[in-house]
C-alpha cells in the first residue's frame, strides 16, 4: 500500500473505532443510569423490610405476651410476625439477585469495551488468549 492508501485506511479506521467507542460508552451510561435506579429500589426495600423487621418483633412480643391467653390473638400476632419474616426473605433474594444482575451487565459492557478497544489496536487475538475466550 502506498502512503494514501495507509492514511485513508488510517482515516476509515479511526472514524469507525470513534464512533465504536462512543456507542459502547452511550451504552455503559444505560447500563449505570439502570444500576442507579435498582439501587433507589434496592434501597426503598431495605427501607420496607426495616419497618417489616419491626412490626414482626413487636408482633411477636405481643404474641408471647399473651401466650397464655386467648389462643386466637396469639395466631394472630404469630401469623402477622410469620409473614413479615416471609415477606423480608423474599425481598433480600430479590435485592442479591437484582445487584448482582446488574453489576454483570455493567462487567459485560466493560469487557465488550476493553475487546473493541483490542480490535482497534490489532490485538484481538492476544486478548482472546489473556482471557480463554
Amino acid at each position: 500500500m502506498n502512503v494514501k492508501q495507509n492514511i485513508s485506511h488510517f482515516k476509515i479506521l479511526l472514524g469507525q473505532g470513534v464512533d465504536l467507542l462512543l456507542l459502547r460508552v452511550q451504552i455503559l451510561g444505560l447500563d449505570l443510569t439502570e444500576q442507579a435506579g435498582s439501587l433507589l429500589r434496592i434501597l426503598a426495600a431495605i427501607m420496607f423490610i426495616g419497618a417489616l423487621f419491626s412490626l414482626s418483633i413487636i408482633s411477636l412480643l405481643f404474641g408471647l405476651d399473651h401466650v397464655l391467653s386467648d389462643t386466637a390473638k396469639i395466631w394472630v400476632f404469630f401469623g402477622i410476625s410469620g409473614g413479615c419474616l416471609l415477606v423480608i426473605v423474599g425481598l433480600t433474594a430479590w435485592i442479591i439477585n437484582t445487584w448482582n444482575n446488574k453489576n454483570a451487565q455493567v462487567a459485560a459492557t466493560l469487557n465488550d469495551l476493553r475487546q473493541d478497544i483490542a480490535y482497534l489496536r490489532g490485538k484481538a487475538e492476544n486478548y482472546r488468549r489473556e482471557n480463554n475466550e
